[in-house]
């Protein structure tokens, strides 16, 4: 397979079109605005509290591992455990 030769007026348009030419200019995107955290839908969980818990200072009350059950399994587990979670006032579990 041979490779195709440029002629000169290609060359000369190319020489032209490359000299008109200008930077593309780039943009950047705006940073966005961290809001406080605030009480978000029906949660009820207000800023301070959502704070902690994002950053790791709340410990749960309780937790639940449904990991290598079946569905229906999982279910029935997940119910029992939030039934007894209330029983027992606890109010941060996962």
């Amino acid at each position: 397979m041979t490779r195709r030769t440029t002629s000169d007026d290609e060359r000369k348009l190319f020489e032209q079109t490359f000299k008109e030419g200008r930077p593309i200019k780039a943009v950047l995107p705006k940073k966005a605005v961290k809001k406080k955290a605030t009480a978000t839908g029906p949660s009820g969980v207000n800023g301070a509290t959502q704070e902690r818990l994002r950053r790791g200072m709340l410990e749960p009350d309780a937790r639940i591992d449904l990991h290598g059950m079946t569905q229906t399994a999982a279910h029935r587990t997940l119910f029992a455990w939030l039934a007894a979670a209330h029983k027992n006032g606890h109010r941060r579990c996962w």
